[in-house]
């Protein structure tokens, strides 16, 4: 009984084992020695379990009796090449890279194990994915060391009794020492001062408590025996149980800190003596002492003025930043909105009822364009096309359209003789005038009277002084008057600010005045306001005086026909924005064209090497990898010629010093399908002639 349960138990192993081994995510195969006639020990295929069939591409239970050159003959040729006549059995794992069924580099990792006289089992594990990895994981590493070396910021760590755990190379260059010199070797208090010394003895332990330490000022003793200042900001890395691990800290150099510090103080002792030396003087006559106090009063509130009108300008440039980049996004928006609502509305009929609802969606996307245009304007990111014009000339023609905008009630007079010519972008210039007659309307419900005149004026080294930002010399002066409520005192400081409006709710968006800031602003000026309550408001606004040039003439712009096989024509679509790219893909697919969009750099100049036929390159300019100009340049090493279209929701891009080429054709987004494709067709069809 014993003995027939003992079998019965081996049966199963043995049984339960082969089950384990065919389960295995693992590769097994075994292998039999045997000796052929003519000498020399070769091995035949026994068995393999499904995983190593899978993983070979071999059926391995019809290749029994096979040699491994039979069955697998790319691995035994690498296993050839790297170990030679090497001994398949043998302790450990080896490594051997070699070509599977998919004509692909795979690394294996394999276990020879002798199982019985004569046998042996190949375990192998394809570790192609986990070396790749792993790869990986060494480079971030890497490159989060060198990131933490070369930092501008000091980094260092300290063990519980303050001892160096690490240091950064920066750090180390400050204070001059080597890593070996202060890593497990010195304790942080050994490099400070005695001051600090007792500082940080008496604040460690308090810090190891709290947790954290912010902006610490000490001197550190350098290895030459200079000092240097620094900030330190701290926190603890604790260990499972909440104890002290070790400290993670920052420092930064403030020797240019307190070396202007020590600059500011200087001048403010050199101040100081001088007025001591000015006080004592002025002392013997009081008529002089007097005189002077005047002075310095007058001086001080120069300085005032000169500073709120610099924090003034500081603020407009830095809403106008926001304003532009709000703008630039929107605009992306925009263009899809109006691309794929222009195309549905294409495909509706008339009478559909919804083409009414979807007619009001694009009134209302081509609206906000005009609002981000004005928001561009105000943040100096609208393109502009300064040219000399003679104001008196171009306040003349407009002389009558602002007569129809004030209505009957206002009486308009007009003086112009400035007799000169300004360097700037003529509709900008209208469109302040145009904004500033509106606002005095509004001023005026009840009717009233509206000057405007224009001067040449001399703006002296006095006046320079009480302006900010102001360079003294000729100027045309265009000044706004009307006679309406005024503007209240602490108002007139905000006024240019966009999205400010005293006006009800509805009656205006706020930024008419910051358009005309933006402007004049634009056009090398500067304007200022004068306003009481009740009595009425001028503007002001000077120019700067160009010298005596012909007035250039405007370009006509042509429109040529649309012409060419467009099923003929591929356009390469370059464009980061998932949305934009699909909008103007299916504006251009619609009307005729083969659009390529490649996923990626490294497809866009597969795409151009190979000679993938496209006619046109539409990019847009600012892009995470490489931006559009640097894209053209990569493709046009490959396809020389090749015509460009630039897009931007910044119109200031269009410009050679962001790499793009003198007199390309740029598109501001957003672009209405109607105007995309017409430019498409211009250029494609310049191209041809």
């Amino acid at each position: 009984m014993p003995r027939r349960w003992a079998g019965t138990t081996r049966v199963d192993v043995s049984r339960f084992s082969r089950q384990i081994v065919e389960d295995i995510p693992l590769a097994v195969t075994i292998w039999e020695q045997v000796q052929p006639d003519g000498g020399g020990a070769r091995y035949t295929l026994c068995w393999g379990n499904q995983a190593a069939s899978d993983l070979f591409g071999v059926d391995l239970v019809t290749r029994v009796g096979e040699t491994p050159n039979e069955v697998l003959p790319q691995f035994a040729r690498s296993w050839r090449e790297k170990f030679g006549t090497r001994s398949l059995a043998g302790p450990g794992s080896l490594e051997l890279e070699t070509i599977v069924d998919d004509d692909l580099s795979h690394t294996f990792s394999v276990r020879v194990l002798s199982i019985d006289v004569g046998k042996i089992a190949v375990v192998a594990e394809d570790i192609t994915e986990a070396r790749r990895i792993q790869a990986e994981l060494d480079a971030t590493a890497k490159e989060l060391e060198d990131l933490y070396e070369r930092s501008p910021i000091g980094h260092y760590s300290l063990d519980a009794d303050g001892v160096f755990l690490r240091i950064n190379d920066t750090a180390l260059g400050w204070l001059g020492y080597t890593r070996s010199e202060l890593v497990g070797r010195r304790r942080f208090p050994d490099l400070l001062i005695p001051e600090g010394r007792a500082q940080f003895e008496r604040q460690f332990p308090l810090f190891k408590e709290r947790g954290f330490v912010d902006d610490l000022e000490f001197d550190l003793v350098r290895n030459d025996g200079s000092l240097l200042p620094v900030l330190v900001s701290s926190t603890v890395l604790h260990d499972e149980r909440g104890g002290y691990l070790r400290s993670r800290s920052t420092m930064l150099d403030l020797r240019r800190r307190r070396e202007a510090e020590r600059l500011t103080q200087e001048a403010f002792e050199i101040v100081e003596e001088r007025v001591a030396e000015r006080t004592r003087a002025l002392a013997l006559i009081n008529q002089e002492l007097e005189r002077e106090v005047l002075a310095h009063r007058d001086a001080l509130e120069a300085l005032e003025q000169s500073e709120r009108q610099l924090h003034h300008a500081q603020k407009m440039e830095a809403v106008g930043r926001l304003a532009g980049g709000v703008a630039h996004d929107f605009n992306n928006m925009l263009s899809v909105i109006i691309a794929f609502t222009d195309m549905v509305l294409g495909d509706l009929p008339v009478d559909d009822p919804r083409h009414d609802d979807l007619s009001q969606v694009l009134s209302a996307a081509n609206q906000a364009t005009a609002l981000t245009r004005q928001l561009l304007t105000f943040s100096r990111q609208q393109l502009a096309n300064p040219e000399p014009i003679d104001v008196d000339e171009t306040l003349s023609e407009l002389e009558k359209m602002l007569g129809r905008l004030i209505g009957e009630n206002i009486r308009l007079a007009t003086h112009f003789s400035s007799g000169a010519r300004v360097l700037a972008d003529r509709s900008q210039i209208e469109q302040a005038i145009v904004n500033l007659v509106v606002n005095a309307r509004d001023a005026m419900p009840r009717g009233g009277r509206l000057i405007l005149e224009t001067s040449w004026i001399e703006l002296n080294e006095s006046y320079a002084e009480d302006h900010y930002n102001v360079a003294p010399g000729d100027y045309v002066l265009i000044a706004v008057s009307d006679t309406g409520v005024g503007i209240e005192k602490e108002l007139i400081s905000r006024i240019f600010e966009p999205f400010f409006t005293t006006k009800e709710a509805g009656k205006g968006t706020g930024l008419g005045l910051s358009m005309v800031y933006a402007n004049v602003k634009r056009a090398g000026g500067h304007i200022w306001v004068y306003s009481e309550e009740g009595r009425g408001t001028t503007f002001k606004i000077y120019l700067p005086v160009l010298p005596s040039v012909q007035v250039a003439a405007r370009p006509k712009i042509s429109h040529p026909e649309h012409r060419g096989a467009r099923d003929q024509e591929a356009i390469l679509l370059l464009e980061d924005e998932d949305l934009v790219r699909a909008a103007v893909s299916a504006i251009l697919t619609r009307d005729g064209y083969r659009v390529i969009t490649p996923a990626s750099v490294a497809e866009a100049l597969r795409i151009a090497r190979e000679g993938e036929p496209f006619a046109l390159i539409l990019t847009d300019i600012v892009m995470p990898e490489y931006g559009g100009p640097e894209m053209v340049a990569m493709i046009h090493e490959h396809r020389p010629g090749v015509p460009v279209i630039f897009m931007s929701g910044y119109s200031d891009l269009a410009s050679s010093e962001h790499g793009i080429p003198q007199g390309a054709v740029f598109l501001q987004k957003p672009v209405a399908p109607v105007e995309l494709k017409r430019k498409v067709r211009e250029v494609l069809d310049a191209a041809l002639e």
